[in-house]
């Protein structure tokens, strides 16, 4: 007897589960690859917003000389700084309401925020040789700022900035 030509439904079978094994793989596949780049796609926004916000930061306070402060406090300091015409400017950064650092100018109604994700900001103010001056003094060679970040999906990253004032 001559055999029919054509799969036998255990062959079918046999390759329906094959076909499906290999779906499930790809698929995982494909999930933790989209995962990873969501993940990677974050970390990255997380640390484009921490070397802006580390820029703004120390580009406003080395303008600042060390007789400019005002303020000093561990987490808001006031100082005034000469504007592009020369006339006193006062610049207010404050992180008491995290996860928000605000800048705000006493000419120009209104704070700007810096950073969204700063969990926690620390101002200290050093002397010339680096060691911390007591609380009230207004006159530190450094300011050394310690900020906290965290993101939407809870990476977190720490970053410390030591910034020379200028000393008129």
């Amino acid at each position: 007897m001559r055999r029919a030509a054509g799969f036998t439904l255990i062959e079918l079978v046999l390759a329906l589960a094959i076909a499906a094994l290999l779906t499930a793989a790809v698929a995982q596949a494909l999930g933790n690859g989209a995962r990873a780049f969501r993940h990677q796609r974050a970390a990255a926004g997380l640390l484009e917003e921490m070397r802006h916000t580390g820029t703004r930061l120390i580009r406003e306070l080395r303008a600042a000389g060390s007789r400019d402060l005002v303020v000093t406090d561990r987490r808001r300091l006031v100082f005034r700084r000469p504007d592009r015409t020369g006339h006193p400017l006062q610049v207010t950064l404050d992180g008491r309401r995290p996860p928000r650092l605000t800048i705000g100018y006493e000419q120009v109604p209104g704070h700007w925020t810096l950073s969204n994700h700063v969990r926690d900001i620390r101002f200290a103010y050093l002397d010339a040789r680096g060691r911390p001056l007591p609380a009230g003094n207004t006159r530190p060679a450094y300011i050394r700022v310690q900020l906290s970040y965290q993101d939407d999906q809870g990476h977190r990253r720490r970053q410390r900035l030591l910034i020379a004032l200028r000393n008129p």
